[in-house]
């Protein structure tokens, strides 16, 4: 009988706590600020190298000249385009005269700042074309080697004295090799270069180290699949019809019995009868054989001996006595 109970008129004491309007005070920090330290060279202190040659062949060229164009490097890109990464800058004059006898040769090694530090000068020369010339540059570190000049003197067909010079500068990179061997420069051909030791000019330049990945990937991978497969089956059915037939009557066995008994056997071979040493008896009396000793044993039928009669009187025979 009693009504339902109807809905409470207070709301509740404690309301929901809304949404915080302030945001964290210290966000997370999304990329770092500073970048890594990168790491220090490992040599600070040394960043070039000695990388031209330590000896050098010429061989005289004395029909023209080679230059590169310009003759005078103007940028170092023209002497990389001729000679490659390790030099800088050349001298060259193909104006000059050609001589045609080489009567003196000076070889200059300077440092980095131009100074000469190594000389060498061959006198009383008289060299033609496609001879040798030898020198020799620094082999320690310090200094470097900044450059090398090669002054000619020599005479033309009419007896004129002839003067022929060129200068390379080099980068001193390391771990790249300053001139390449067959190289035409000037009025000589580079023949022969010694390189320098590892120690001088390290084979690997230590401010570009090797990358550890190819770059590229290869251009053919390799086929995972051969391309013929095997023949998983020999061939299905003999062939049909030989190309021969048979022969009607096989080959005879060989005979496995001889047919004759050999005609000839090998004779026995039989050891000889003793001989008589001269102290032993022989083993059987001989018959008719008299010793001078002993009687014969039968009586000689036809033979007298001079004192029995014969046994029968001689036919044909006429001794003397009877008729």
């Amino acid at each position: 009988t009693r009504d339902p109970t109807p809905n409470p008129t207070n709301p509740p004491t404690n309301p929901p706590t809304p949404v915080p309007t302030n945001p964290p005070t210290n966000p997370p920090t999304p990329v770092p600020t500073n970048s890594p330290t990168p790491e220090p060279s490992p040599h600070p202190n040394d960043p070039q190298c000695n990388c031209s040659p330590i000896e050098y062949f010429f061989e005289l060229k004395l029909d023209a000249y080679t230059c590169p164009d310009p003759e005078n490097s103007i940028t170092p890109e023209d002497a990389v385009d001729y000679f490659g990464p390790g030099v800088k800058a050349y001298t060259c004059n193909p104006d000059s005269p050609i001589p045609v006898t080489i009567t003196q040769a000076q070889f200059i090694v300077s440092d980095e700042t131009n100074n000469p530090v190594r000389t060498q000068t061959k006198t009383s020369l008289e060299l033609t074309d496609g001879e040798i010339l030898t020198f020799t540059s620094l082999t320690t570190n310090p200094p470097l080697v900044g450059a090398i000049t090669l002054t000619l003197l020599g005479v033309d067909i009419n007896g004129v004295e002839i003067e022929s010079r060129f200068t390379i500068k080099f980068t001193n990179d390391c771990g790249i090799f300053s001139l390449k061997e067959g190289t035409e420069f000037s009025l000589v051909i580079f023949r022969k270069l010694v390189r320098p030791s590892k120690t001088l000019c390290p084979r690997e330049d230590p401010t570009n180290p090797p990358t550890p990945v190819p770059t590229n990937p290869p251009t053919n991978p390799p086929t995972p699949v051969p391309t013929n497969p095997p023949t998983p089956e020999p061939s299905p059915h003999p062939t049909p019809h030989p190309t021969q037939k048979p022969s009607k009557h096989p080959t005879k066995e060989p005979t496995w019995m001889p047919s004759e008994k050999p005609v000839w056997s090998p004779p026995v071979w039989k050891a000889p009868a003793p001989a008589w040493n001269g102290w032993s008896k022989p083993t059987r009396r001989p018959v008719n054989a008299w010793n001078g000793w002993s009687k014969p044993t039968r009586r000689p039928v036809n033979a007298w001996n001079g004192w029995s009669k014969p046994t029968r009187r001689p036919v044909n025979a006429w001794n003397g006595w009877s008729k």
